[in-house]
């Protein structure tokens, strides 16, 4: 669902930390780093001006933590899933749904268990909140947010992996 009347009313092209964006037809923002096309809902401007709270953000890891490992979901927001898929897949091993160890929730008997202690292995937990945060306990990356600002903050999750911003 793409809101036309945001697009029409946006700069069509903004410069960030050095990199260009650009908004392309189908209604995303576009960049090139070291020639590798990445696609996001949000510019950074946009995620900037959102009320998030990164905890402890100097321990959040960069992409360079997620490089040919698997990354496991475990969400309960299929936007935001998406939005990080989408990006970094390239990057990872491979990308599979997975359940938490130790936590209470319907799992289905064909997902494997993950815990966040493992570092052969990053988990990402996004689950519905009244506010918007992303912290970072050992392998695991949990990015809480309200259904509606999801996609917003899984572009600021992606901007701090990628050191675009801080």
């Amino acid at each position: 669902f793409i809101n036309t009347e945001n697009i029409n009313n946006k700069a069509d092209k903004i410069n960030y930390n050095g990199l260009e964006f650009v908004l392309v037809e189908n209604g995303f923002w576009q960049t090139k780093i070291q020639g590798i096309t990445f696609n996001f809902q949000y510019n950074p401007l946009e995620t900037k001006e959102m009320n998030l709270t990164f905890i402890n953000s100097k321990f959040i890891n960069t992409l360079q933590a997620y490089s040919n490992k698997p990354l496991y979901f475990v969400s309960e927001i299929d936007i935001a899933e998406r939005e990080i898929v989408s990006n970094i897949r390239n990057f990872v091993s491979r990308v599979q749904d997975a359940c938490l160890q130790g936590v209470n929730q319907t799992c289905s008997e064909n997902l494997p268990v993950k815990n966040c202690e493992n570092t052969s292995y990053n988990v990402i937990i996004i689950k519905e909140a009244n506010y918007s945060s992303i912290s970072q306990d050992g392998s695991c990356v949990n990015i809480m947010s309200t259904y509606s600002e999801s996609g917003k903050t899984a572009d600021a999750f992606l901007y701090k992996i990628m050191g675009i911003s801080e």
